[in-house]
C-alpha cells in the first residue's frame, strides 16, 4: 500500500476541518469536537514525499479507514460516528 504523504494530510486535515497552526518546524493540524480536542497531527513541511504513516495512529484509524477518509469514502460525520463507537468521542 502507498505511503501518505504531506498532500494526503493537507486533504485530511481540510477534509475533518481541523484547526491549523503553523509551527517552527511543522505545520500542526488540531480536530476539535464541541471544544474538546479528538486528534493532533503533524504536517511536514519538507519534502513533499516526505512519509505521514503516523497519520493513522493519530487519527484513531485502522490504515484502510485513513485511506477511505483520503478518499471520500468516510466524511467528517462518519469519522466522529466511528470515534463514538470506539469510544473516543462521548
Amino acid at each position: 500500500m502507498a505511503q501518505f504523504t504531506q498532500k494526503h494530510a493537507e486533504l485530511i486535515a481540510r477534509k475533518l476541518d481541523c484547526l491549523i497552526r503553523e509551527g517552527k518546524r511543522h505545520t500542526r493540524a488540531a480536530l476539535f469536537h464541541n471544544g474538546v480536542l479528538l486528534a493532533s497531527f503533524g504536517i511536514r513541511r519538507g519534502s513533499k514525499q516526505t512519509g505521514h504513516d503516523y497519520l493513522p495512529r493519530e487519527l484513531h484509524l485502522k490504515q484502510n479507514e485513513c485511506w477511505e477518509l483520503y478518499d471520500c469514502g468516510l466524511t467528517r460525520d462518519a469519522y466522529l460516528q466511528l470515534m463514538r463507537a470506539r469510544g473516543k468521542l462521548r
